[in-house]
């Protein structure tokens, strides 16, 4: 069964232990919220984007079925590329995101905080950091999973298997 494919926004939810799942979601038509847990305390046993998303998409998919595609509505955005430190736009050298504005509403002087990216600062993300085996990026203790059990946490990599949520 395919999911929905037409635009849409949305957020997942897992709490610890898989207690309760949730995606809150929308398309330019429906909001919604979808919850999968049970009554009394108990692991669902996967994750929102494994469980929730999917039933999600699946549902909007057939509200969806006979209704025509529409875009979001709204104003037009402006996306710049700002600083991560400072959030004026960024220079050719810094670390910045691009980041949506309403028109007229974007910076207008340049960062002056990053001239360059030095080599020794660069970021790198804490999975990247755990997957290299760099003890100092995880929590001190112990940590779920280290029970010699798999750990479910997210590896950042696609899953090969299962539905594809929208």
């Amino acid at each position: 069964m395919v999911g929905y494919t037409g635009e849409a926004i949305g957020k997942t939810g897992t709490t610890d232990k898989e207690l309760d799942l949730w995606f809150v979601g929308g398309t330019p038509r429906y909001a919604s919220a979808l919850w999968v847990g049970y009554d009394t305390p108990k692991s669902v046993g996967g994750s929102s984007s494994e469980i929730a998303a999917p039933l999600w998409g699946w549902w909007m998919a057939d509200i969806h079925q006979h209704l025509d595609a529409r875009p979001f509505e709204g104003p037009e955005l402006e996306f710049r590329r700002v600083c991560n430190i400072t959030g004026k736009l960024a220079q050719s050298g810094c670390l910045g995101v691009r980041a949506p504005f309403l028109p007229g509403t974007a910076p207008k002087s340049v960062s002056e905080a990053c001239d360059t990216v030095d080599p020794e600062k660069s970021f790198v993300s804490r999975w990247r950091k755990k997957s290299s085996g760099d003890a100092s990026s995880g929590r001190k203790g112990r940590r779920r999973g280290a029970g010699g059990a798999p750990s479910r946490r997210a590896n950042g990599r696609a899953r090969s298997t299962g539905p594809t949520p929208f």
